[in-house]
């Protein structure tokens, strides 16, 4: 009988130590709440079905700043749609990975296709690209309903400034300061199917950091507005916040039915 009192105390510990473990609480998610803008991420809205829309900020826009273009594009948007939409900083595109799979299991889980739009500005329009191919790649999304690129730029400061030596050091009669080698242009192509359709927007006012024409974009529109706010690199997502919301509501419009 002696012997068998350590047999089973160590069969009682080991017993609770299985049932602490099972009852641990599951793995938190490193996601924000909903509504609370924080300064490198902001999800506006969630939802079980519908469009999924991510956003991507430029270089070090806070996404809890109100006079952001790209944040009042977010709420515009959230205005016009009933889906998730969110805004993550570049520097936290894990993060921004890991809330579209979480809004894509609830879709599947639904049976419902997933559709996706991806916006960027700056910086963020190179994040929205390589998003765009990764996020079809790998499955996590069915479609790409839409690819927005606003004045996309080659993230990075090396690469950057390197770009932006013949302007730095030679004179503008010989290149112009609306120089655009640091402008991003490598962006998926659209198929019509997996990704449907790829807008750009741009502008060339702004000394050393403009935009480009993307030859594999649907859409190419450089702006330029005589009303005494010319558009900059800076201000571009705020002067097109409308027109971004837009181009966003229309890619989820449902196919026109003709009438026999």
């Amino acid at each position: 009988m002696r012997r068998l009192v350590p047999v089973f105390a160590l069969s009682i510990l080991l017993i609770g130590g299985c049932a602490r473990r099972s009852s641990a609480p599951a793995k938190r998610s490193s996601l924000p709440p909903v509504g609370l803008a924080g300064r490198k991420s902001f999800i506006i809205e969630e939802s079980n079905t519908g469009p999924i829309v991510l956003i991507f900020p430029g270089r070090s826009a806070p996404t809890d700043d109100k006079t952001l273009g790209i944040r009042s594009t977010a709420l515009r948007i959230s205005e016009k749609l009933e889906g998730s939409v969110a805004i993550f900083s570049w520097m936290h595109y894990p993060r921004a990975r890991e809330w579209v799979r979480r809004e894509a299991v609830k879709r599947r889980a639904r049976g419902e296709r997933v559709r996706l739009a991806l916006i960027g500005h700056s910086w963020g329009g190179e994040a929205a690209s390589s998003f765009t191919g990764e996020a079809l790649k790998k499955g996590v999304v069915d479609e790409v309903a839409l690819l927005v690129t606003i004045d996309a730029i080659c993230k990075g400061y090396v690469k950057g400034i390197l770009y932006q030596l013949p302007s730095m050091f030679t004179l503008e009669i010989f290149f112009p300061h609306r120089l655009r080698l640091v402008a991003f242009r490598g962006t998926p192509r659209p198929d019509g199917k997996t990704l449907v359709r790829h807008v750009n927007y741009y502008q060339m006012d702004s000394p050393q950091l403009c935009g480009t024409p993307i030859t594999t974009a649907d859409e190419n529109h450089e702006v330029w507005l005589d009303s005494g706010r010319e558009p900059g690199h800076g201000n571009l997502d705020n002067l097109i916040a409308e027109l971004v919301a837009e181009d966003v509501r229309r890619a989820f419009l449902p196919p026109l039915r003709i009438a026999k």
